[in-house]
């Protein structure tokens, strides 16, 4: 399906600058991308498994690293998901597939009527986007955010992606349990993100992780539709899901993974290069959200490990269960 510029980026503007009274206005082109909407007709070839080493290896490649006893953030209350700029049939498709990635990695989802707390859009501007959210939103962004979104613009890379992050305390409530007044299923925190950061458990004390975990309030990404060529929704929903729930580098070296990830997506061919979330990426996200909040970030790769045996095991199972 071929998309025109400029019908993304002012879909995207009106659905995420909803409480604003000014859409934002894309420049005029003629220009279109082709987006791949039908099933994929590449053949892909089967995964060979991997060796414990290559696994725990491959998880160190892809995870964004951190002190042994420091908490990796992640969702904890239910993921509730909005996506823009593709249309209402083709935003419920790539939605519905990184809702059922993240059901696959063991997180649950929010009601129908949520408060979305991940947020994928795909425009022809994104620093313009971004920069006007900056200004107007700036509650959902921090520091560190800013700075990756200004190098991955700089970079000229296909997406922007960030996250904000809390400690969860036992008397607060979740974002989706105060009722904070933000637009349901697509507003998103714009009335007080800083508020809205999901806190409503306690855990005790262990010697494996916080007392306080980090938890990940909420998450963006954008994509600039200039340069998803060829990309199919399917690889747009996957690479889309591993930056929205996990914790990916920024400086991983795409040509010495141990194992192969989405997250190389836009490092070569898009035709050729992973079509899904690979093994790899499953056993991730699952060990990350498998853990109990708040565990050491040094314990994912033994979580992950044992995510991939079983991600492994059902598939193995499945093959022989064909006629």
């Amino acid at each position: 399906m071929r998309l025109p510029f400029s019908t993304s980026l002012s879909t995207a503007a009106l659905a995420i600058a909803a409480a604003s009274p000014v859409a934002l206005q894309a420049q005029d082109s003629s220009e279109t991308v082709s987006i791949r909407t039908a099933e994929p007709e590449i053949e892909v070839t089967a995964e060979r498994p991997l060796r414990e080493d290559e696994v725990r290896q491959g998880v160190k490649d892809i995870a964004h690293s951190r002190r042994p006893k420091e908490a990796i953030p992640r969702f904890i209350d239910p993921l509730c998901l909005t996506v823009v700029g593709l249309g209402a049939e083709l935003s419920e498709r790539v939605a519905q597939r990184v809702r059922t990635n993240a059901q696959d990695a063991g997180l649950e989802l929010g009601e129908p009527d949520c408060t979305a707390n991940a947020v994928i859009m795909v425009v022809d501007r994104p620093g313009v986007l971004v920069d006007r959210l900056r200004r107007e939103r700036p509650q959902i962004f921090n520091a560190a955010a800013v700075r990756d979104i200004r190098t991955e613009i700089n970079r000229g890379l296909p997406f922007v992606a960030w996250n904000i992050e809390g400690v969860q305390s036992r008397l607060a409530r979740s974002a989706n349990e105060q009722n904070s007044g933000a637009i349901a299923g697509s507003g998103f925190l714009f009335d007080d993100a800083g508020a809205n950061v999901a806190q409503e458990r306690e855990y005790g004390a262990s010697r494996f992780r916080a007392s306080l975990p980090r938890t990940r309030s909420s998450s963006f990404i954008v994509f600039d539709v200039r340069q998803l060529e060829n990309v199919h929704l399917n690889q747009l929903a996957d690479f889309a899901t591993l930056q929205l729930l996990g914790s990916p580098r920024r400086n991983y070296d795409a040509n010495n993974l141990a194992a192969a990830s989405i997250l190389t997506l836009f490092d070569g061919d898009v035709l050729t290069g992973p079509q899904s979330l690979t093994q790899l990426d499953k056993a991730y996200l699952r060990g990350l959200y498998t853990m109990p909040p708040g565990t050491w970030g040094s314990r994912l790769e033994t979580y992950s490990k044992r995510a991939y045996e079983e991600i492994a095991g059902a598939e193995a199972a499945r093959e022989q269960a064909a006629p």
